[in-house]
């Protein structure tokens, strides 16, 4: 980064003062990214997942991912297609659009107090600092490194295709109130409080969109020379 003499501003970065700013100017570079890396620290939104980038590589701090549905309503608010890691210290707010620009908040936790944009040459570090991270990160722990059971396995997979409690009840011949005992059990491993967060959990776990248990479609007639 250089300073213009003649007009006291710094080549490379720019100052933006307020929240207004900071978000519109978000928005904007979101809106044309490809890849939006960016670290949250739970005192904040993530506006910039929200602006119709085309992926996410998103850091949370290890006291943001702990929250009860936060990661649930971070990855289910977005646009983009995210991934998300656990750092395993705090972490300053940053945002990194593609090579070209990262902004920084002046409180480093928050964006509504203004930020630097830093563009360019100038935003290779940050996007260093990003990967360094990012490479010694963990995956969240979910409970899909746990066994379920085969009934829990056959209610997921029914959940998944739109099936409601009724119909899996049916399908499974089994009672309304087993099942729903069933989906709450699902509901604490995964840690949601939502039908949506639940099937979206459901519907990436290879484990159970994987598993070799066809969905039961109603009671099967015995063959005929067993009748």
């Amino acid at each position: 980064m250089t300073l213009d003499q003649s007009t006291g501003r710094t080549h490379g970065v720019e100052y933006l003062v307020d929240a207004a700013e900071v978000r519109a100017r978000i928005h904007r570079l979101a809106c044309t990214a490809q890849t939006v890396r960016t670290c949250i620290t739970g005192h904040d939104s993530a506006p910039e997942l929200q602006s119709g980038g085309r992926r996410g590589l998103v850091l949370v701090e290890p006291r943001a991912a702990a929250r009860p549905g936060a990661l649930d309503e971070l990855v289910l608010s977005a646009t983009p297609d995210v991934e998300v890691r656990v750092n395993h210290g705090p972490l300053h707010r940053m945002i990194v659009f593609d090579d070209r620009f990262t902004l920084l908040p002046f409180d480093l936790l928050r964006l509504g107090r203004g930020a630097y944009l830093f563009h360019a040459a100038a935003t290779a570090p940050h996007r260093s600092l990003f990967d360094l991270l990012w490479n010694e990160a963990r995956t969240p722990e979910t409970p899909a490194n746990q066994s379920l059971s085969r009934r829990e396995l056959e209610v997921a997979r029914l959940l998944i295709d739109g099936a409601t409690d009724t119909e899996v009840a049916d399908r499974l011949h089994v009672s309304a109130r087993t099942v729903r005992t069933v989906v709450a059990g699902l509901q604490q491993r995964y840690g949601t409080h939502s039908r949506m967060a639940l099937g979206f959990h459901l519907a990436r776990d290879e484990r159970i969109t994987g598993a070799l248990i066809p969905a039961p479609r109603g009671r099967q007639q015995p063959p005929a020379d067993a009748r």
